[in-house]
Parts: structure tokens; C-alpha cells; sequence
């Protein structure tokens, strides 16, 4: 029972000591109405119950094990009970009370602790004044102080610090009263006189160190002056970033900011400006029509703000680490131009005397920085060079797709060639476009055209006098200059769209860009000649000697007029020797000789096997020879067709190729005419070798100065093997076969009459 009695009351008791002492009286006066309550309780249990008598449990004195002890000792366990269930009661009511309390005070509660919080913060303010006044204080301290008391006077004494002392307290006031004084001079506009302060107040902490404590110290003040300087930083910034400003008011702008020592916003603010007021001006553009002129305006507004912010620039930034900047913003700045550029030329036209005006106009404003220092000319060629590379190759294709179709509809037919306008070569090309106006038709150049005409200095003054020799002097030059080309549908193609394709692309080719057109060239032709050698696969369609002599033709005027043409061309326009074009003169060279040498082959294999029939099994057998006997009449017209050939070549080509392809392929006839299968084979009677030894001398006398020494010694092979054969067959030794043949006089008589005869149509040494 002890127990469960200090159980109860001892939380009770706890609580009361754990309550403020603001709330102690409540709590007491509770107690008493509680106590109250308690004894009228009590007394309505029972009639024979004595009452209880409860102490202050509310006493800090009070002993509850005492109490307990006391109360419990002299009473029955029926009078226990009563009383611990007064007890009980007692508590909840003092419970339910002190409920009521606690809500009844919350808000002063709440309240208490605002006001507790305020007062802790105001605490702090006046500690760190204090501390401050501690500062300033101590640095009085150091400074000594002159007591003066004038006799006979009864007065206080009078203190007068030194002229130290005094200068320290004026500089004390004056740094106090400079917040107002920026306050003052920033909101008038002053400027100049707001940085003169803040130099000023610098330069007097520096050359003052206890001054410079004592300002330190003072976070207020500090603070005061470090937010009116970035207040005069952020206007004079603001002010900078007026694209309106004339160039002396940028300049003092960026002088103020570079005293406060913000260099790098100063830059950065001045050369965004700048971009920005690019930019509106070049909103402000419209093309009209007219390209050359919209790009010519573009570029002078672009370059002439960049060369004006250069001026600007190191007029106010001497500094040699801030140009770095400066061209960081210039690069910026030529790549907003070359977007523009990019979409107004480069992707939307193919007007190449256009665009190349138009690269040349921005090449040359670009190169008017470099009395500047600004050498930019490169970066505009990097931010160029694919698109340029992209338009080349564009061309280029479109030129392999029509000379593609252009090879299958060929006829193999040559013709006089006739150069066509630029023009005409488009609208063949597919290039011109609906809506945009054709390119003016080009007019022949003393270098780039085909015909040339001698002008000496003599000639010149003959026509300067207008005499009449001059007029035949210049004629007979003319005709003697004059080159007649002939060739097919596809290379006539071929020429005019290369011509027309190098003129326009040097109109935008730089050196850098050469590689890529000799790599064009490169394929533009030895592509062409690829697909003029299939036309001699054995497997191929069956060309006519005219067909194949024009084919012959392409090769030759391509290799020895157009391309070296193409390349002087390409060499006097960019003003240097060009060795990368050594390896594609080699190239189409050797191209060109191995389609004469396919060419060679087949003809000379189908004159063998065809127009003399030298397989045939019984053209040697015969064992007579006619007493009239004269060189087969398929050799001789196997002469009257290469001799039409040889002309043929002559007037397609020239003396000197054609001379070299009949010589090439009488080699190779007389080294088919030797073939061992024909050997193993044939059947040769005494009337046969007489035959085929007279056919073999007038092969040779035909031939003339185009039957090489390699060729008659196979000739003579020839003959020998042919008398061995017959030996061989006739069962005779050599000596006896050797006299079997005619004498040479005989051999000789009847191939100069046959040469005679036929002198108007085997001219192949004429």
C-alpha cells in the first residue's frame, strides 16, 4: 500500500518541481480548490468515516514516505482504502487541472519565447558594438595626449589630442561619412568623383594601418562602402552594355571599371554589347535579289565593327593578357558571319561567279584586318572548306552520271568538235537551276581556248599600221595555229563539262582545296578511260575500224589537248607549279597506251584469223606455183584496209599516232603469223612455200619505215620455219629445200608490180 502510494503521488510531486516558477502560484491555488474538492469528496463516502487531512503536497519540504508512514499506520485496511481512493481522485483532478492551465497560458508561452528570441538577437548586435567600440578604443590608445591647463583658471582641464592624434580622428570621420558621400555623388551621375572616393579611401587604408584596424573592425561600415561600390560597379556595367554609346563614352566606362578593378566584366560586358548590336544590324538586312550585293553590305558591316572594337579595344585595354579574349570574341564573331554566309551562298547557289564574287568580297574585307594584327583569313577558309568540298564533289557527280549516260548511248562516231557555251553545257548537265538566272556564256581565253593565233611583237605593229601584209601575215598564222579535233557524243560532253567545270571552280578554289580537285580529275578521267577500254573486251560489242580509230581519238585529244590545257589553266590561275598533277598526267598516259595496245590486239587478231584466213588448212598445200603468181589478194587488202585505217588516224588524230598504231599492229600480226599451232599444223607443198615466202617479202616491203628490225627478223623466222616444215614433210634435207625456192629476182619483180598496182591504195608510207 506504501508503495503503490508513492507511486502516485510521487510523479505528481515531480511535476509540480519540473513547472516554471511563473506558473508555481497557479498551480498552488489550483491545489487548494483541489484540496477542497478532495474533503467534500471524502465526506459524502461515508458518515463514520473520520476525514483526512491532507498536507501541502505542494511544499518543496514535503515528506512523502513520512506522510505515507504517518497516515497508514494507525488506520484499518477498509480506511486505507477510502483514503487512497481520495487520494486517487485527488490526482486526477490536479491532472485535469493542470491540463487546464497549460492551455490556458499556451499563448503566453508562445509569446515569451518570441520575445526571448528578439532580445537574444539584440544582444548579439549590442555585444558585437561593443566589440567594436573595444576596437576602436584600443587603437586611441597608441596615441598620446597633451594636457594643457592655463594659470590662474580653476576650471576643468582641457584635453587636445597631437596633430597625429588629430589627423587620426579626421580620417576616422571621413571614412565614417563615406557611404553618404557615395550615396550623394552615384545618385547624381558622378561617377569620376564616386571612383575618386573609393581610390582614395584605398590608398588611405594602405598608407594607414591603424586606420586600416579600425575600418577592419568595423564590418558595418565595410559592408556600407563594399555595397555602394558594387551598386556604382553594376550601373556602370549597365551603362557599358548601351549599344548607343559612342565610342569615347565606352572608353571612359571601361576606364572607371578598370580603376574599380573589374577588367574582365568590363571585357566581357563591352564585347557582348558589341555581339548584340552586330546582330540587330543584321536583322535589320534583307536580300533583295541581289546576292553579291547583300554579302558585299554583310561583310562591311561585320568587319568594319570588328576593326571599330579593335580600336576601341586596345585603346582601353593595354593589358596584353586581356587580347586573348579579345580574338576569342573576333573568332565568335566570323563564325556567326560564316553561318550566314553559308546559308545564303554556299547552300543557295550554283551560280559559281557568283559565289566566287562573293568569297573574294569577304577574303578581302577579312584581309583589311591584318593592317590590325588580325591575320583571320585562314579560319574563314576552315569554316568554308567543307562546303566548298561539298559543293565541288556535287558537281563533279552530276558530271559522272550524265557522262555515264552519255558512254551508253554512244555510236562511237567522231566528229568536229565545237565548244558550247557555258550555257548550253549546263542545261545538258541538269545543273541550272528553275528558278535562278543561267550563268553568261564564257568567253574563250587566249590560254583556255583551241583556237590560238600568233601575236608577235612585228605583227602587232603591222596591224597597228593597217597594212595589207599584216592582214595575210595574220591569216596564214591563223591557219597555221589552227587545231581541228575531232571526237565522239562523250568526250565532246566530256570536254565542254570539264572546261566549264575548272573555270567555275576556280572561281572558289584555294590551295588548300587542291588535293580534292586533283583527286576529281583524277577520276573524272581515268574513270572515262576504264570505260573506253571495255570497249575493246574481245567479249565486247564488235567495233568498226572507225568506230575503234574514234575511240583511239577520245584517248589521244584528252591526253595531249585538254588535260594539259585543263592543268596550265588551273596553274596560271592559282600562280604556281602544281606537281600533284604529274602523277595524273602519267596515269592517263599509261591509260591511253594500254587502250592502243587492246586496240592493236584485236584488230591485229582479227586480221589474222579473218581477212587472210592464216589458219586455213589447205592455203599452203598447193605442190605448183602459177607462173603469174603475184602476193595473195588477202594481203594486199589486209594493206589497203590499214592503210585507210592509218588515214583515218591521221585526220582524227594526227601523223605520229597513227604511225605508232600501225606500227604496233603489224607487230603483232607477224607475231601471230608465227604461232607454233599454226606450225604443228599446217600442210606446205613446194607451190605453197613459194606462195607464203612472196606473201612474207611483201609483208615486209608494204610495211616500209613502219616495220620495226624486231618485226623482219620474225619475218625471216617466218620463212625458214616454213622451208624446215616442207623439208620435213617432203622428206628432203635443208639445202635441197633452199634450192627448191625462187630466186630473189623473182620474189622481188612480182612485189614491186604489185606495189605498183595498188600504189593508190596501200599508202601506208606516204
Amino acid at each position: 500500500m506504501n508503495r503503490s502510494n508513492r507511486k502516485s503521488v510521487a510523479p505528481e510531486s515531480n511535476n509540480r518541481k519540473s513547472l516554471s516558477d511563473s506558473n508555481r502560484k497557479s498551480l498552488m491555488e489550483g491545489h487548494k480548490r483541489n484540496s477542497s474538492i478532495s474533503s467534500n469528496a471524502s465526506s459524502s463516502l461515508s458518515n463514520s468515516v473520520v476525514s483526512f487531512s491532507f498536507p501541502d503536497f505542494s511544499n518543496p519540504n514535503f515528506d512523502s514516505e513520512r506522510y505515507t508512514n504517518e497516515s497508514y499506520s494507525i488506520h484499518v485496511v477498509e480506511r486505507m482504502k477510502e483514503m487512497n481512493a481520495l487520494l486517487i481522485e485527488k490526482r486526477d483532478v490536479a491532472a485535469t487541472e493542470l491540463k487546464t492551465n497549460v492551455y490556458r497560458h499556451y499563448p503566453k508561452f508562445i509569446n515569451a519565447s518570441k520575445e526571448i528570441s528578439h532580445l537574444e538577437e539584440e544582444m548579439l548586435e549590442l555585444r558585437n558594438l561593443l566589440t567594436e567600440n573595444n576596437s576602436i578604443m584600443k587603437g586611441l590608445q597608441g596615441y598620446s595626449v597633451i594636457i594643457k591647463q592655463p594659470e590662474g583658471l580653476t576650471k576643468p582641464l582641457v584635453t587636445k589630442l597631437s596633430s597625429e592624434s588629430e589627423k587620426m580622428k579626421n580620417n576616422m570621420d571621413w571614412v565614417l561619412d563615406l557611404p553618404e558621400k557615395l550615396d550623394v555623388t552615384i545618385s547624381l551621375r558622378q561617377f569620376d568623383n564616386a571612383v575618386d572616393l573609393i581610390e582614395q579611401v584605398t590608398v588611405l587604408m594602405q598608407n594607414d594601418e591603424k586606420l586600416n584596424l579600425v575600418v577592419s573592425a568595423n564590418n558595418n561600415l565595410r559592408s556600407e562602402v563594399d555595397s555602394r561600390m558594387q551598386k556604382l560597379i553594376a550601373i556602370l556595367l549597365s551603362d557599358l552594355s548601351n549599344g548607343m554609346n559612342k565610342s569615347s563614352e565606352s572608353r571612359r566606362l571601361i576606364a572607371l571599371l578598370l580603376r574599380l578593378g573589374m577588367p574582365d566584366r568590363a571585357r566581357e560586358t563591352y564585347l557582348e554589347t558589341r555581339s548584340k548590336q552586330i546582330e540587330r544590324e543584321i536583322k535589320k538586312m534583307q536580300l533583295e535579289g541581289d546576292l553579291t550585293l547583300y554579302i558585299s553590305e554583310l561583310a562591311r558591316l561585320v568587319f568594319s565593327s570588328i576593326n571599330t572594337t579593335c580600336e576601341d579595344f586596345r585603346a582601353s585595354f593595354q593589358e596584353p593578357e586581356m587580347i586573348s579574349g579579345f580574338v576569342v570574341w573576333v573568332i565568335g564573331e566570323l563564325e556567326k558571319f560564316g553561318i550566314v554566309f553559308r546559308n545564303q551562298v554556299l547552300n543557295q547557289t550554283d551560280d559559281y561567279s557568283t559565289m566566287g564574287k562573293c568569297l573574294e568580297i569577304a577574303t578581302m574585307h577579312c584581309s583589311l584586318l591584318e593592317s590590325k594584327g588580325l591575320s583571320l583569313s585562314f579560319i574563314l577558309t576552315q569554316m568554308f572548306y567543307p562546303n566548298l568540298i561539298n559543293t565541288i564533289e556535287k558537281y563533279y557527280r552530276k558530271i559522272e552520271e550524265n557522262l555515264e549516260k552519255q558512254v551508253g548511248l554512244e555510236k562511237w562516231i567522231a566528229s568536229t568538235w565545237k565548244e558550247e557555251s557555258k550555257v548550253e553545257s549546263k542545261v545538258k548537265m541538269g545543273m541550272t537551276r528553275p528558278n535562278s538566272n543561267p550563268l553568261t556564256p564564257r568567253k574563250p581565253k587566249e590560254n583556255f581556248g583551241i583556237k590560238k593565233v600568233s601575236s608577235t611583237p612585228d605583227a602587232k605593229q603591222e596591224r597597228k599600221l593597217g597594212t595589207k601584209s599584216s592582214g595575210k601575215k595574220e591569216e596564214k598564222e591563223k591557219k597555221k595555229e589552227e587545231k581541228v579535233i575531232q571526237l565522239t557524243d562523250s568526250a565532246k560532253y566530256l570536254y565542254n563539262s570539264s572546261q566549264n567545270f575548272v573555270e567555275d571552280i576556280l572561281k572558289v578554289v584555294t590551295l588548300e582545296l587542291m588535293p580534292s580537285l586533283t583527286y576529281i580529275f583524277s577520276n573524272m578521267f581515268e574513270g572515262y578511260f576504264k570505260q573506253l577500254t571495255l570497249q575493246f573486251n574481245p567479249k565486247g560489242s564488235s567495233l568498226t575500224d572507225g568506230q575503234s580509230v574514234a575511240i583511239l581519238a577520245n584517248c589521244f585529244n584528252i591526253n595531249d589537248d585538254l588535260v594539259p590545257r585543263l592543268l596550265t589553266f588551273v596553274e596560271e590561275k592559282l600562280e604556281r607549279s602544281l606537281t600533284e598533277f604529274e602523277k595524273l598526267r602519267n596515269n592517263l598516259r599509261m591509260e591511253e597506251l594500254l587502250i592502243q595496245k587492246s586496240f592493236c590486239l584485236k584488230k591485229a587478231d582479227s586480221i589474222v584469223k579473218s581477212q587472210i584466213d592464216w589458219y586455213g588448212s589447205s592455203r599452203f598445200a598447193a605442190a605448183t606455183i602459177e607462173t603469174g603468181a603475184v602476193p595473195s589478194l588477202k594481203f594486199v587488202q589486209m594493206f589497203i584496209s590499214l592503210s585507210t585505217i592509218k588515214t583515218t588516224i591521221i585526220n582524227t588524230v594526227g601523223i605520229k599516232p597513227a604511225s605508232l598504231i600501225i606500227t604496233t599492229i603489224l607487230e603483232n600480226i607477224v607475231q601471230k603469223l608465227n604461232d607454233s599451232d599454226f606450225w604443228e599444223n599446217v600442210d606446205i607443198g613446194e607451190g605453197g612455200l613459194q606462195q607464203l615466202v612472196l606473201d612474207m617479202k611483201f609483208f615486209a616491203e608494204a610495211s616500209g619505215d613502219l616495220f620495226q628490225e624486231s618485226s623482219k627478223q620474225i619475218v625471216n623466222d617466218i620463212i625458214d620455219t616454213a622451208t624446215l616444215t616442207y623439208c620435213k614433210q617432203a622428206d628432203i634435207d635443208a639445202l635441197e629445200g633452199e634450192d627448191a625456192l625462187k630466186p630473189d629476182d623473182w620474189f622481188n619483180t612480182r612485189i614491186r608490180a604489185t606495189m605498183v598496182k595498188y600504189r593508190n591504195d596501200i599508202k601506208l608510207n606516204s
